[in-house]
């Protein structure tokens, strides 16, 4: 019924008031299509710093996981690789007392080599520093 009413009122319209209803339309068109391009612009400018807002915080979450992470993982190898040299010292640190002791005793060179395993050029080294 509404449109009935609108054809009739448009129907009852001078040329010029057509013209100017038309000019209207036009112009409402216009807008609409302005604010309509506004609104897509928004959007995408929106979801752009969003996605830029969202990589930022993601990398900088990311980075602090992934220094923790590392840091664990570094501090287990570390722990592992220091126990590994301490144990290779003390063992070292070890063979050389004994074999001091050995060589203090009159063993041969020969049978401290064999009781420790430590080389030649290792005895030879202590028997030097010990003046033995």
């Amino acid at each position: 019924m509404d449109k009935v009413r609108e054809v009739l009122a448009y129907e009852n319209l001078t040329d010029t008031d057509r013209k100017a209803y038309w000019e209207e339309v036009e112009a409402r068109r216009v807008r609409d299509s302005e604010l309509h391009t506004k609104f897509v612009e928004g959007k995408i400018d929106g979801l752009e710093k969003g996605e830029a807002i969202g990589l930022e915080k993601g990398e900088a979450i990311g980075l602090i996981k992934g220094e923790a992470i590392g840091l664990e993982k570094g501090e287990a190898i570390g722990l592992e690789k220091g126990e590994a040299i301490g144990l290779e010292k003390g063992e070292a640190r070890k063979a050389n007392s004994i074999a001091q002791k050995l060589l203090k005793k009159g063993m041969s060179i020969e049978d401290v080599m064999e009781m420790t395993d430590l080389s030649i050029d290792e005895i030879n080294h202590i028997i030097n520093d010990q003046s033995i």
